[in-house]
């Protein structure tokens, strides 16, 4: 493992040199996350999963740097609603992959608006396209939100119908792992399930804090587990998740497949409404 240099600078809105090696080769991370009058619900989880990729990453940012830079992001988006994306990558330097003697890690951020129609989205579901394209198994990358997503892209490229919001994707050897951008959990005959992310796929924000928050505070049981295409078939209820749009219900695929909006579902969306903010749905007028 290559050491780095502790990292001084503060982080900063302007491009990146073509010579870092997170544009040159994806050697880096990001967090997307929103925020609500200029303050991030999800702050702490995400400060701890990029402190977590960038340790797989064998990058060394110190604590107090890494919440500095996290700090400052959301301290220059003071009263902004929307989303704040933190790019940390590995510097510039080195010959070709060959590192360099020691990183010099760099920090960016850039802030955009929330998605359109993520409000109605939560209240009415979406539908899924079933993806094609399949994960790689990669153990040592997995969970971890680096720059390289040319899976999702891929992934993402096979339809351009609006009715489909997400894709539905699974791994090489052909268990469902995520959507395209979000992580999934499905109400299976045994109970809610959701895909482990030890093999590939990315550790959602927002899917860390449903199993260790909001599953735990209602009282249902959760198990991280493999999830085959029986499976799917046989739910009572699936949704997608992620820090930026919060729960969204699936009621379809393009396969043919529908799904109701289930109570169960509802009720996870009003306690993460209720505990963190940002979150809201309003109900629609057939409910």
């Amino acid at each position: 493992m290559k050491p780095s240099s502790p990292p001084k600078t503060a982080p900063s809105s302007e491009p990146l040199p073509l010579d870092d090696r997170g544009v040159a080769y994806g050697h880096g991370l990001f967090e997307t996350m929103q925020l609500v009058d200029g303050t991030a619900p999800l702050l702490e989880q995400h400060i701890q999963r990029a402190q977590a990729g960038l340790c797989q990453l064998l990058l060394t940012v110190d604590e107090p740097t890494l919440r500095g830079w996290f700090a400052s992001a959301v301290a220059a988006s003071a009263g902004f609603s929307g989303v704040l994306k933190v790019i940390i990558t590995a510097g510039s330097g080195g010959a070709g992959y060959a590192a360099p003697a020691h990183y010099s890690p760099r920090c960016r951020y850039t802030l955009q608006a929330v998605p359109a129609g993520v409000a109605e989205q939560r209240r009415d579901g979406i539908a899924l396209w079933r993806c094609a394209y399949r994960l790689p198994i990669n153990p040592p990358l997995a969970g971890v939100k680096h720059l390289n997503r040319l899976d999702q892209l891929l992934a993402r490229a096979e339809w351009q119908e609006r009715q489909y919001a997400e894709g539905l994707v699974c791994s090489a050897e052909g268990d469902i792992v995520e959507a395209t951008a979000a992580n999934i959990f499905i109400r299976a005959a045994h109970g809610w399930v959701t895909p482990r992310i030890d093999r590939c796929g990315v550790r959602g924000v927002m899917r860390d804090y449903l199993l260790g928050e909001l599953f735990p505070a209602l009282g249902w049981p959760v198990t991280e587990c493999p999830i085959t295409e029986s499976d799917l078939a046989g739910a009572g209820e699936i949704f997608v998740c992620n820090a930026v749009r919060g729960i969204v219900p699936v009621v379809g695929l393009n396969s043919g497949e529908q799904w109701p909006i289930g109570t169960q579902t509802r009720r996870l969306q009003e306690r993460l409404a209720a505990a963190v903010g940002g979150y809201e749905w309003e109900s629609s007028s057939a409910e």
